[in-house]
């Protein structure tokens, strides 16, 4: 512990942190070996295909909801100025961009059982083009990837 109060007092910019979970087959997979392999494979695999031939689709969570945190005010206080917290209501949007920068209209899931759960949402008002969909979670899964796929990856990638 001297050594570590020593240390800490001659580099101040040094703190102690909890380091994140690695899993195991992840902490495997993650080699220079393999990492440079799948990169040779990529590029034999696309080396001969033009930019707007690579296409990227990645699940991103959007809030759509204010929820503010609690703050100190004076009894009474009518208006009372907050800031945003963390909240676990959003929409789940599936961009969709290719290597030359052009995009395809996103689908965005919300989290309901019923059609009703589009109701409380500006759909619209969303980006043009755009598939609303639902799901009692709020995440991806294989019905409504497939359906991203038939309805507005295959229609929107172009002819190759």
């Amino acid at each position: 512990m001297d050594w570590l109060a020593g240390l800490r007092r001659r580099h101040p910019v040094l703190v102690l942190r909890k380091p994140e979970k690695l899993a195991t087959v992840r902490s495997r997979m993650l080699n220079p070996i393999k990492v440079g392999r799948y990169f040779v494979d990529l590029y034999e695999y696309s080396k001969d295909m033009s930019p707007t031939e690579i296409w990227n689709m990645d699940e991103t969570n959007l809030n759509m909801e204010h929820r503010p945190v609690k703050v100190l005010a004076s009894v009474g206080a009518r208006s009372v100025p907050g800031r945003t917290g963390n909240t676990r209501e959003g929409v789940t949007v599936l961009p969709c961009v290719n290597a030359a920068g052009e995009k395809i209209p996103p689908l965005l899931i919300v989290r309901g059982k019923t059609e009703r759960s589009l109701r409380s949402f500006n759909t619209h008002e969303g980006p043009p083009g755009a598939k609303w969909t639902y799901q009692p979670k709020g995440w991806m899964i294989d019905s409504i990837g497939v359906e991203w796929f038939r309805e507005i990856f295959l229609p929107n990638c172009g002819p190759k």
